[in-house]
């Protein structure tokens, strides 16, 4: 049951234009918002390859695997462990890409040649709601990816300094 289904009166002439501002204006807004998610979690994924750079080069590897303080050797395990999972879920963040646009072009076109306008309207409005819906939904899971993510990375980092810190 669509929207303008529930509310007939709703839907006048007058009103209709803007009904679909408003509509399109939340459409947009969720956007934005799943498009900030992506450029966070590239640039997240860019520090976590930026530290895997610094420990593959400068880290102490052989120090604390044959250290006699086997809290390092835990502390590193533990440290590249959460970093492991900042990066599977950062690349959850950006796998998660494919968003709903709404309704194909040449389908509107032909609703168009075949409706009256404020029906035509009606439909698109159906459409970007329906949009929206689906696309808060993808947003909200990218969302709690990216704290995830961000949780994950400052608990490695933690462990990684304490492990140097312990040897």
């Amino acid at each position: 049951m669509l929207l303008f289904d529930l509310f007939p009166n709703l839907f006048v002439k007058e009103n209709i234009q803007l009904i679909y501002e408003e509509a399109l204006r939340k459409y947009n807004n969720i956007r934005e918002i799943a498009d900030s998610h992506d450029k966070k979690a590239a640039t997240l994924l860019g520090f976590i390859g930026i530290l895997v750079g610094i420990l593959v080069g400068d880290f102490p590897f052989s120090e604390v695997i044959y250290a006699d303080n086997h809290y390092g050797s835990l502390s590193l395990l533990l440290g590249l462990f959460f970093l492991f999972l900042s990066f599977s879920s950062n690349c959850c963040v950006l796998w998660t890409r494919k968003i709903y646009t709404g309704a194909k072009v040449k389908d509107l076109i032909d609703l168009y040649e075949t409706e009256e306008v404020v029906n035509f309207k009606k439909i698109v409005i159906a459409k970007l709601v329906k949009a929206e819906i689906k696309l808060s939904g993808l947003s909200i899971i990218k969302a709690k990816y990216l704290k995830f993510s961000i949780l994950s990375l400052g608990i490695s980092l933690m462990f990684l300094i304490l492990t140097k810190l312990l040897i």
